[in-house]
């Protein structure tokens, strides 16, 4: 006989969940596959990934959210990305690339302490570990790894 948390309690194909504040769509999940558990620590596992739409007032798109896997932990509200993790901020331009990420939806930030690769319009980044907040608007690379230009110019 297996335990009640091993077995899932809910399981759903192609979901979509709406987060939404004060009546507005602020975050848009899809996924393929869900299964939720219970136990002391309740899960909602997304087996074959998620596609995730953070969006402004106004319902203007400000990033996107990928990954082939994905956990979200019900108590604390944070869910880790794993495996082609890709963020994309859509008015700069930039696209972030690891292997995990952690979204923590009540401090709406999203981080890393893996390998990552920043691209933005006129260059690629490199570094160990980044956090932005989760509309990938404003981040830092913790430990930037590679080469750097460093413009001397003298007045």
């Amino acid at each position: 006989m297996m335990a009640a948390d091993t077995i899932p309690a809910e399981t759903a194909t192609d979901v979509e969940i709406i987060y939404s504040d004060s009546a507005e769509t602020r975050i848009v999940l899809k996924s393929p596959q869900l299964l939720r558990y219970g136990g002391k620590e309740p899960y909602i596992d997304f087996p074959r990934g998620v596609h995730v739409i953070f969006y402004d007032k106004g319902l203007v798109e400000k990033s996107v959210l990928r990954c082939r896997k994905a956990v979200i932990f019900e108590k604390t509200r944070i869910m880790e990305a794993r495996d082609k993790v890709e963020v994309i901020g859509i008015q700069r331009k930039e696209t972030l690339h690891t292997e995990h990420l952690v979204w923590d939806e009540r401090k709406a930030k999203i981080f890393s302490d893996e390998h990552v690769r920043i691209t933005t319009q006129d260059k690629v980044l490199y570094g160990q570990g980044f956090e932005s907040d989760q509309r990938f608007d404003n981040w830092v690379i913790k430990r930037p790894t590679g080469s750097f230009s460093i413009d001397e110019q003298r007045k």
